[in-house]
């Protein structure tokens, strides 16, 4: 145990006190007192020595950081109330625009209002993500993003594909990608996308010969008036783009038969 003359003294008159409470408190022992006092001779010998390890480790006084406020239960639930009253201020301000909308004489529909927070395409319903997304106005390159989302998930539908069995999925996708670019004047993009899809799925003669059936040609000059494609052209791109019938190897000259009399001779 380490000697400690404060506890030492403490319970000494603790027990003191308690077999006579009206016990007078004794002065300290000296030899308890010699042990927490320097020696006078040694801090004189040392008195250099001290100055130097005080100059050398300069105390000065912290400031004690302020304490975080303690809050009682009741200031939470009032911010939560405070939060709750915002939230319906919020949803009132928009109860109040679409009533204004209405007041005006425009067309105020359910579908409308959810298609406003569709904000990314998903695998669920790809197609109504996307026009949703186009339908938005409150976000100029909501249809470049759009655009570009829907051709990740044709490629993402072909290339996971299980075998044909999202194949369908694709094709739908591709058409009505292609509704919404030729809409909203977006060939350019499309028509890239389209020759992607073609450089890399071409090989892919169920999924192609589906493109082919409907038809899902390049965007033309006549339906966007910034096509690089005339309609000519966009024709042939399908065309182009057939799986060519592979050559049939020429057949081997039957081998002649001997003559079985030729033998007999």
């Amino acid at each position: 145990d380490i000697q400690n003359p404060t506890l030492q003294r403490f319970y000494q008159i603790v027990e003191k006190r308690a077999l006579d409470p009206e016990a007078e408190i004794e002065k300290l022992d000296p030899s308890v007192a010699k042990s927490l006092c320097p020696d006078e001779q040694l801090l004189k010998a040392a008195k250099d020595e001290l100055k130097s390890v005080a100059s050398a480790f300069p105390l000065q006084v912290v400031e004690k950081a302020a304490k975080k406020k303690k809050r009682h239960w009741r200031e939470f639930l009032a911010d939560d109330v405070d939060a709750k009253v915002a939230d319906e201020d919020d949803d009132m301000a928009k109860a109040k625009k679409l009533k204004s909308v209405a007041a005006a004489g425009e067309d105020v529909k359910l579908d409308k209002i959810v298609a406003n927070e569709v904000d990314n395409i998903s695998s669920a319903d790809p197609v109504s993500d996307l026009l949703a997304m186009a339908s938005r106005k409150d976000d100029p390159k909501i249809i470049t993003r759009a655009i570009s989302q829907m051709l990740e998930m044709i490629r993402n539908l072909v290339q996971n594909s299980y075998g044909t069995s999202d194949y369908p999925k694709a094709i739908e996708c591709l058409k009505a990608l292609r509704d919404v670019c030729v809409t909203n004047d977006e060939s350019e993009d499309f028509n890239s996308g389209m020759e992607n899809l073609a450089k890399s799925f071409k090989s892919r003669k169920s999924f192609w010969d589906m493109v082919i059936a409907e038809s899902l040609r390049p965007i033309d000059d006549t339906e966007c008036g910034g096509s690089k494609y005339t309609k000519a052209q966009a024709d042939e791109f399908l065309a182009a783009n057939k799986d060519e019938p592979e050559a049939s190897a020429p057949a081997e000259p039957e081998a002649e038969e001997d003559d079985i009399f030729d033998s007999m001779e």
